[in-house]
């Protein structure tokens, strides 16, 4: 396989549990310890541990490993969990993933953290981060606690003598400079550890790599050829390595051999569609019968994403996808027996992930025939069915604008799609949507109905409003369960915020910095402005002007 796994421990842990925290706005106001009362241990508590982790991998020398760790770029609390036997607050946190990052390169950041990480490096001479160590921060480090490393001082000569060895077999132009034009010992070191990764990677045998380490014109030429895009590698795989040449040869001589090794890398292509559910194992063995079906599919649908292309080339299963999300919805808005199961489902999967503590998921359970929480669910269910409006809408906006700028105004396919996708964007960047306005209506129209103010005020205006009105009930609800309403609030952050690549991914801080935008904010403020309203308010015994 060519890769290296290390498991130390499995950490039966969650990155985090969302918080209700109607104080938000005094998150950070306590001393050297967190309170017993604060709202929010968990998510304080994690972003201590992980300061603290970080100033302590700067005092070892392992600068660069600790980017893994820096709170701000947003993508690295995934890299230490909550351990799940244990409570909320500051204890049970552990570290995982000590594996050095990606490269990190002066003109490519990839979080808004990393331009003052790039600087930092920069401070320090380095234009590419990966991972590289202080050792000499490392010894002083083992030498200020001797009583605990006493019996590390020869792994510690031997990293560095490693790590001596390691550099030197690096093309590194930023640490090296002149001396790759001065130093011979320097340019043979990088030669056979370039031989040698070559071994590894199957571009050269055994012979040929022996070979290769005494003939210094032959590698600089073969080395030049390896960076050339796309053909580099297959002609250095050809040159050195037997089993490639004699492939290539046969393919040659032997058109049926040829025909077998279409089909072979045809059949692999095949494994890797049905495994990323691009199609089914099924029309994987039909594909792998009918080369031109492949070939026009994978020059024209392979490059988009999985969905798509399962769908344009499998219409069927499509429309059945479609037929099947719109039976549920309609399902859910009907059945009451449904919505239950489906909301016993949800606190079954947030027990588990531990989002959801066993108390407060026997709590949701018995209270499952509330007629409020029944009346949540209705409601729930018409918000459901709220989602086919809008892209609905966005469709038929998108194909009108498109078609009438072809027909009417005369213009370009080009331009006239263009037209369209910008109708679109336009729609979708809107606060309000025809899917919203239904929704919001529907809320107006119950509470009217009920005669009921009391428990719709809060979720009646935030219905409104696009997407985030999918949390109107969830922070209607705080006051009668707030754990439902957290969990519920957590779970439509965690759906909606994935959508948005690299720091949309699971546990990333853009997740927690929506809950609390949508969630927590609304309920500080309406906390503040009850505390100002009680302020003003006039006393018992004041007068009352006439």
């Amino acid at each position: 396989l060519r890769t290296l796994g290390v498991l130390n421990e499995w950490v039966d842990g969650r990155i985090w549990k969302f918080e209700v925290d109607n104080r938000l706005f005094h998150r950070w106001r306590f001393g050297e310890k967190i309170p017993p009362d604060h709202n929010c241990p968990e998510y304080v508590g994690k972003r201590l541990f992980m300061r603290r982790l970080v100033n302590l991998l700067h005092e070892v020398g392992a600068s660069e490993l600790a980017r893994q760790y820096e709170w701000w770029t947003c993508k690295s609390q995934p890299n230490a969990l909550r351990r799940l036997s244990t409570s909320s607050g500051e204890g049970g946190l552990t570290a995982i993933d000590f594996a050095s990052g990606l490269v990190l390169l002066p003109l490519l950041p990839m979080s808004p953290a990393d331009v003052c990480l790039i600087v930092r490096g920069l401070a320090r001479g380095r234009l590419v981060q990966f991972d590289r160590g202080d050792l000499r921060r490392l010894r002083s480090y083992v030498a200020s606690n001797s009583v605990l490393f006493e019996d590390m001082g020869g792994a510690l000569d031997e990293l560095e003598e490693q790590e001596t060895r390691y550099r030197a077999s690096q093309p590194d132009v930023t640490h090296h400079g002149v001396r790759l034009l001065t130093d011979r010992t320097l340019r043979s070191d990088i030669r056979r550890g370039a031989v040698q990764a070559w071994l590894h990677l199957g571009h050269l045998d055994a012979a040929h790599a022996a070979s290769l380490n005494s003939r210094t014109g032959a590698f600089r030429l073969l080395y030049a050829v390896s960076w050339i895009p796309l053909v580099g590698k297959l002609i250095l795989r050809l040159w050195g390595e037997g089993r490639s040449r004699e492939h290539a040869v046969r393919c040659l001589r032997s058109p049926s051999y040829l025909c077998r090794a279409f089909r072979g890398d045809r059949a692999a292509t095949l494994i890797q569609w049905a495994r990323g559910e691009r199609i089914t194992p099924q029309r994987a063995r039909v594909l792998l019968d009918k080369p031109i079906r492949f070939a026009v599919e994978r020059v024209g649908l392979s490059w988009l994403p999985p969905v798509w292309h399962r769908s344009l080339a499998e219409p069927s299963w499509a429309w059945r996808t479609v037929k099947a999300k719109l039976g549920r919805a309609i399902r859910f808005l009907g059945d009451p027996a449904y919505r239950e199961e489906q909301l016993l489902s949800e606190v079954r999967e947030g027990r588990e992930e531990g989002m959801l503590t066993d108390s407060e998921a026997d709590r949701v359970v018995a209270q499952i025939k509330d007629p409020y929480i029944q009346k949540y669910l209705r409601c729930l269910a018409v918000h459901i069915c709220t989602l086919f409006i809008s892209e609905i809408t966005v469709v038929i906006v998108t194909a009108a604008v498109t078609l009438y700028c072809l027909l009417h105004r005369g213009m370009p396919w080009a331009a006239s799609l263009g037209a369209g996708g910008a109708a679109a964007a336009a729609m979708q960047l809107l606060p309000i949507s025809l899917g919203s306005l239904t929704r919001g209506t529907y809320v107006v129209f119950i509470m009217i109905k009920e005669r009921d103010i009391r428990n719709y005020y809060i979720a009646a205006p935030i219905s409104f409003i696009r997407v985030i009105g999918y949390l109107a009930f969830p922070l209607q609800m705080v006051s009668h369960d707030p754990a439902l309403a957290r969990f519920l609030a957590g779970r439509w952050t965690r759906r909606m915020v994935r959508i948005i690549p690299v720091f949309g991914e699971h546990g990333a801080l853009l997740e927690h910095g929506v809950f609390d935008a949508f969630f927590n904010l609304p309920l500080s403020l309406a906390r503040l402005m009850r505390r100002r309203k009680r302020r003003t308010a006039p006393g018992p015994g004041a007068p009352v002007a006439s």
